[in-house]
């Protein structure tokens, strides 16, 4: 699910949020000591949309994945931080 606001702060910019949550294993017919979790992470993004220009935007944005590798009980405590920046030209 994400969200989308516009003119935020200055006329042109945007402000958005997102989660949302991957396809995941919620039962197994197998054994008790399966090596699968049966829960799924979740994933979060935020960005601002900046209109440099009329031709130019720019957008950084940061996410997070709580459990990027979910459907393993042995990488269950990792997590996963990361953002970028998006530069579009428009001719």
């Amino acid at each position: 699910m994400g969200l989308e606001w516009d003119d935020v702060f200055i006329a042109g910019n945007s402000f958005g949020v997102a989660a949302g949550q991957p396809t995941f294993i919620t039962d197994l017919d197998a054994d008790k000591g399966s090596e699968y979790d049966t829960e799924g992470g979740y994933a979060y993004e935020v960005f601002y949309k900046f209109q440099v220009t009329d031709n130019i935007t720019v957008t950084p944005a940061i996410h997070y994945l709580s459990k990027p590798y979910a459907n393993t009980k042995a990488l269950d405590d990792v997590s996963a931080f990361g953002g970028l920046v998006k530069t579009t030209f428009k001719f």
